[in-house]
């Protein structure tokens, strides 16, 4: 699970496992990091899990946003250092809320939407 409940909501949801499918088809289940540089030597083993690239097109991702790899090489991806820096949570978080599903007609479950204040 993520600190975004809107994020675990949209990894739940049938049109991503469809596209997370698709990811790993497309490599046969063979894991991809090492076409990232992520691993020294070719990594063999089954891909397992679609690592995003970017979030830029989170719910519209294209092929080329989602790479096929195992869970140990997706563990090394989130530790890698980060390549931008990102805002800091601010200290009380209704501050601010980033859409995550941009022109997306997706319906939220109540549970999960947060009350302006």
């Amino acid at each position: 699970m993520s600190a975004n409940p809107k994020y675990d909501f949209y990894l739940a949801c049938d049109c991503w496992k469809l596209k997370r499918q698709a990811c790993l088809q497309r490599a046969n289940y063979v894991c991809q990091a090492q076409m990232r540089g992520v691993t020294g030597a070719p990594c063999t083993r089954t891909a397992t899990a679609a690592h995003h690239l970017t979030y830029e097109r989170l719910g519209h991702e294209l092929d080329a946003d989602l790479l096929a790899v195992c869970d140990d090489c997706h563990s090394a991806l989130h530790n890698l250092p980060a390549k931008r820096k990102l805002p800091r949570r601010p200290a009380n978080d209704n501050q601010f809320e980033l859409p995550l599903f941009a022109n997306d007609n997706l319906e939220i479950p109540p549970f999960l939407k947060r009350e302006k204040s």
